[in-house]
């Protein structure tokens, strides 16, 4: 049986390989983008309130579809402040912004209708047969959200280039974005609904409209980076060759749903990657939602640990969140392994967006090393309760991957003990192995009280730095009193100055006897 797992172990591994590029390969071909508008021409700045509730503006830009941008804003609500939308064409961003003050609402329009010179009445024939998909490679329409602060509603209306006023819309409500992160919504043609007529055929455009509705909370701002329609979703990046097509092509349809800050799409699965970092460094990190605590973890039952930022769940109603550690690194999720389960978490249920924690069981003899993880975030308790693609074009949500390294455990200590002496304690410990240790520090506190002191001036050096053996050490304790009881905690630093604590060691110090001298 040993003499033919490693021509099955390679047999797999090439098979592995030649499906991955596949994969990357249909990535390539569906990458065609018709770009709706970039933001990169044409400044404006529009403004409204109470007194003047409504402002347009249509200019010529190449930076948009059929060479012109108009620009409609409306004052819904308040009385105090203002609403304004600008595109911020040779400044600092680049990008276009929705911005109402405290307590207004307002809505703007933006049409790319062809250069009609018209920024409130739409002409559903000015562009003239745009064919949105580029020959059938694109199926959606992607935009880039880099502001959102409060509740708005983002729609999408896509006319057909008929004399009958077909039309289709598609509509999300973008839960909040703090600023300094991106999130991607992408919303494939299959989503869009009929607005009118028989709906659009968007192989054949005639006029394109994004509306912004502030309607939802006062104040609401928005910033958007650009529009444009091409097939992408949001994939992983566990590395090539470890990891089958099965898992490689697991992907989510980015709608505002993610773990962490950031959530960004790709037209096919990222760069192949050892570090687990290809999506990364794509556009922006975006693997940020899943973070290792209450480390450095043990070993066996709750001896792990992370902290999920669940962000855009309540705006969906409800999700899950599932989470897998390759623990025998094999290129799959599927094992138990020294009594752990590789899926450490399963269908963890939310309703609200938060920070948790969630503790999980660790193979009983875990001690550090290399491991890739998977964790998932989805609407549904079946969309995403799997590492593999079993659910293809999962709405909403975002999956994360990573590499993890833990240092093996600096020390492994057998004994760590306090003995009371006259005027003194004596504190000894004996490791069986020091790797990556630097030394230890000494703490004490009497008995009773909440506070440790350092007991040592400097760190008491490792006797085997980066050593598999043990070794024996003694310290003593002389500013103590007779009768007290103390109690000591031995600290041991690692080399990257991670800390663990042992004890503590308790030693109660006897009272001195002084006999008399007696003179005969």
């Amino acid at each position: 049986m040993n003499a033919d797992r490693k021509p099955r172990a390679v047999l797999r591994a090439a098979i592995n390989l030649a499906l991955v590029a596949i994969i990357l390969a249909a990535g390539l071909a569906r990458a065609a983008q018709v770009s709706v508008e970039t933001w990169d021409e044409g400044q404006q700045t529009l403004t409204v309130n109470s007194i003047i509730q409504t402002a347009s503006e249509s200019l010529d830009t190449s930076a948009s579809i059929g060479g012109e941008r108009d620009i409609y804003l409306q004052w819904l609500s308040g009385t105090t402040g203002a609403i304004y939308t600008y595109v911020d064409y040779g400044g600092t961003s680049d990008r276009f912004s929705y911005t109402a003050g405290d307590g207004m609402k307002g809505q703007v329009t933006l049409q790319w209708d062809g250069n009609d010179n018209d920024p409130i009445n739409l002409d559903h024939q000015g562009l003239d047969n745009v064919d949105l998909t580029d020959g059938g490679t694109n199926d959606g329409i992607w935009l880039v959200i880099l502001f959102e602060d409060l509740r708005a509603a983002l729609r999408v209306e896509v006319y057909a280039d008929t004399q009958a006023l077909n039309w289709s819309y598609a509509e999300v409500s973008l839960p909040r974005l703090d600023p300094g992160t991106r999130m991607d919504i992408f919303l494939p043609f299959s989503y869009f609904q009929t607005g009118g007529g028989t709906g659009t055929n968007f192989t054949d455009v005639g006029a394109i409209a994004m509306k912004i509705m502030g309607n939802i909370d006062a104040g609401a701002d928005v910033s958007i980076d650009f529009c444009e329609s091409t097939s992408v979703r949001e994939y992983g990046d566990l590395p090539v060759g470890t990891y089958g097509a099965g898992i490689l092509s697991a992907n989510h349809i980015p709608l505002g749903l993610r773990l962490g800050g950031n959530a960004d799409a790709e037209s096919g699965y990222p760069s192949p990657s050892s570090a687990a970092d290809a999506d990364d460094n794509s556009a922006t990190d975006d693997e940020d939602g899943v973070t290792p605590t209450n480390t450095p973890w043990g070993a066996g039952s709750g001896g792990g640990e992370v902290t999920l930022a669940i962000n855009g769940c309540g705006v969906a109603g409800a999700c899950y969140i599932n989470g897998w550690i390759d623990w025998n690194g094999d290129g799959d999720f599927n094992d138990t392994v020294d009594g752990a389960n590789e899926r450490i978490i399963n269908n963890y249920y939310r309703t609200s967006d938060a920070e948790v924690a969630r503790s999980f069981n660790t193979p009983t003899s875990f001690s550090g090393g290399t491991y890739y993880a998977r964790f998932r975030i989805c609407t549904t308790s079946t969309d995403c309760d799997s590492p593999t693609n079993s659910d293809t074009n999962v709405r909403n949500g975002e999956v994360e991957d990573y590499r993890w390294y833990f240092h093996p455990t600096a020390v492994k200590l057998i004994s760590f003990s306090a003995t009371g002496q006259a005027g003194q304690v004596l504190l000894s410990w004996e490791t069986a192995t020091e790797i990556d240790n630097l030394g230890f520090d000494l703490y004490r506190r009497p008995a009773g009280t909440l506070e440790y002191a350092a007991l040592n001036e400097t760190l008491i050096p490792s006797k085997g730095p980066g050593q598999v053996e043990g070794a024996w050490y003694t310290f003593v304790d002389e500013d103590v009193t007779g009768g007290s009881t103390y109690e000591y905690v031995l600290e041991d630093v690692d080399m990257d100055g991670t800390r663990t604590p042992h004890g503590p060691a308790v030693a109660t110090v006897p009272y001195a006897v002084f006999l008399p001298l007696v003179l005969r």
